[in-house]
């Protein structure tokens, strides 16, 4: 892979990586202000935050696992970019909606495919954190 693309692949973990951040913080308001929220909310919330760390331990380690399988990290970043537009989408407070804002913006299946997702994404950045350790 040459210098630029490697460059640019870096580029987009760290622009994910801020853009998953303001989901968190979104799915933490959700958590605190929904008195019934299911304890998947917990469970994505947290999710979500194991994933940022792995981005941003991938960023700082870009250089050592990009020769790794570049098209595989593209593919992941890509189905992380579209978990992040789903929940960015959905946790959107509109002022009008008056009592709906506090309800919880996923049904149930959602929220399981959204957990499964995260987790395929996780084994993925983890793998390429293993395989930069070694």
């Amino acid at each position: 892979m040459d210098p630029f693309s490697a460059i640019g692949l870096a580029g987009t973990i760290v622009q994910l990586a801020g853009l998953a951040g303001s989901a968190l913080v979104k799915l933490y308001g959700y958590y605190l202000d929904v008195k019934d929220a299911p304890a998947q909310a917990n469970d994505l919330r947290q999710e979500l935050g194991i994933v940022i760390s792995q981005l941003h331990a991938l960023s700082e380690h870009s250089a050592d696992w990009i020769s790794w399988d570049p098209q595989m990290m593209v593919n992941e970043l890509e189905r992380f970019r579209g978990i992040i537009s789903k929940l960015e989408d959905q946790t959107k407070v509109e002022p009008t909606r008056g009592l709906e804002r506090l309800k919880w913006p996923f049904k149930k299946d959602e929220t399981r495919n959204l957990l499964n997702d995260l987790d395929r994404c996780k084994m993925t950045f983890n793998l390429a954190l293993n395989i930069e350790q070694m």
